[in-house]
């Protein structure tokens, strides 16, 4: 109703349902799509990112809050190397290591998100961030998955994974959060105690263990 599919329709076809997939409007290039509650976006193999569909919160980047039914260029982005779409966010970074959203705002955003149960974007945005290098966004990913600290239906993952936990946690080792050193040696006291038991999993994990 609002151009989320991006073909350019007009007034009277706005309302119509397509049981078909519809090309995206002037758009064949594209390396990366993300898709939000109302809007979506991609990221073309020139460093460009485009958006169509709502935009009563400004998520499609084009310097207004007008909704757009073919893609509009997001403003100021030129060398986008990965993108990340949420309900009612966008985040791009860029081959200058510079982001659409400050790392930090991400982070905060992403808690704010997972408070109001809005679980699928504060994963996502935290996943994004992560893979930025950030230590926070990393211990929060970590702590997810982490088996010791697992909660079942609260989040996004269905169940703990101590790999996803174990790799998370290094990054965030990395980036000096003091909290994820202390989780690991839990978690490897942990795999250590399953790995006696004859878990197989734990002692690959261990085996790989740096």
């Amino acid at each position: 109703q609002i151009g989320q599919l991006g073909n350019g329709a007009g007034a009277r076809e706005l309302g119509t349902p397509k049981s078909t997939p519809v090309a995206v409007q002037g758009l064949s290039d594209a390396a990366e799509v993300g898709t939000g509650a109302a809007h979506s976006c991609a990221r073309r193999k020139t460093g460009q990112v485009v958006c169509w569909g709502g935009n009563d919160r400004g998520q499609l980047g084009s310097g207004t809050e007008t909704n757009w039914t073919t893609r509009v260029p997001v403003k100021n982005i030129t060398g986008a190397v990965s993108l990340s779409v949420g309900l009612d966010h966008s985040c791009v970074a860029q081959r200058d290591g510079s982001d659409k959203r400050k790392l930090s705002e991400i982070d905060r955003l992403a808690q704010e998100y997972q408070q109001q149960g809005h679980t699928t974007d504060a994963y996502l945005l935290w996943f994004y961030a992560a893979r930025q290098g950030d230590g926070k966004a990393a211990f929060a990913l970590a702590s997810l998955y982490d088996p010791n600290h697992f909660q079942s239906g609260s989040t996004l993952v269905t169940a703990a994974d101590a790999t996803q936990a174990y790799k998370w946690y290094s990054t965030a080792a990395r980036q000096s959060i003091p909290e994820a050193a202390e989780r690991l040696q839990a978690l490897r006291a942990r795999l250590e105690s399953q790995a006696e038991s004859g878990d197989m999993s734990a002692r690959r994990l261990l085996l790989n263990w740096q």
